[in-house]
């Protein structure tokens, strides 16, 4: 948000003098973002500076007017860092930092201590410039980022990193490899609802509903699938091409060995 003031002053030292001035500010953010800083005075004087700063840097342009004098300063600012077998850009590192992994996925947000600090670049990266040494920094992501094929079993750390050293917080988050089929028994009637297909070499159990069809995880490229009701069984194969669809459907199979 932005703010603005009124000061104004007045002197009589060997003659009367007064200076008024307004501001107007807008504070750069923690993560991504703007600020600027503009003081105008009635004696003509007037200083304004402009920040932005994003995830590899903060750009700074300062102007100013002194007694008919103007003058102009840019600079940039960041910083390189390697942690956790991780090479980065980001901005400048002043105290301690830490680089948060989400899986593969892009553009998930970050927040450190409930402020948006970053986004995760193509790589499921992202730098916490700021972090603050011998002290808890509270770290999460932003839950609905993640797509729908992301299984998540914590969205908050805590990082308490040593001075001017960094750390990796790497997020219990992966991708579910799930997908819908539906199964039918070789005389092509689905199998009956309540039945209970497991992949073969994992524990997990999936119930199938109306019409045969289940939705499985943890699939792999190749694998092999059994379904199980009422002291019956049979099995199958399935493939499980990799897409970017976060819920695909396999189609049809049958189920060999039961007919009902």
């Amino acid at each position: 948000l932005a703010a603005a003031s009124y000061n104004g002053t007045r002197s009589s030292t060997q003659g009367n003098t007064s200076d008024t001035s307004f501001t107007l500010q807008r504070s750069v953010p923690a993560g991504e973002g703007y600020g600027y800083r503009v003081i105008a005075h009635t004696d003509g004087e007037v200083q304004a500076s402009g920040t932005w700063q994003n995830n590899v840097g903060t750009y700074t342009a300062d102007v100013s007017r002194f007694q008919g004098t103007n003058a102009a300063r840019l600079s940039v600012a960041g910083g390189i860092g390697y942690v956790g077998g991780h090479a980065f850009l980001s901005r400048q590192i002043t105290d301690s930092f830490g680089v948060v992994r989400v899986a593969d996925y892009p553009d998930v947000g970050v927040l450190q201590d409930n402020q948006p600090v970053g986004r995760t670049n193509a790589e499921g990266y992202a730098v916490l410039p700021q972090l603050r040494a011998y002290d808890v920094n509270r770290v999460s992501i932003e839950e609905h980022d993640l797509p729908l094929d992301a299984q998540v079993d914590k969205l908050k750390m805590e990082a308490v990193p040593y001075y001017r050293s960094g750390l990796v917080l790497d997020f219990p988050v992966r991708r579910s490899h799930g997908a819908t089929l539906r199964i039918r028994l070789d005389d092509g009637a689905p199998i009956p609802s309540g039945a209970i297909v497991q992949v073969t070499g994992r524990d997990e159990d999936f119930p199938v509903g109306l019409g045969g069809e289940a939705y499985v995880t943890g699939l792999e490229d190749h694998n092999h699938l059994r379904a199980t009701w009422k002291g019956k069984s049979c099995e199958f194969d399935a493939d499980f091409p990799r897409s970017t669809d976060p819920l695909p459907s396999l189609g049809t199979f049958v189920c060999h060995g039961v007919v009902r």
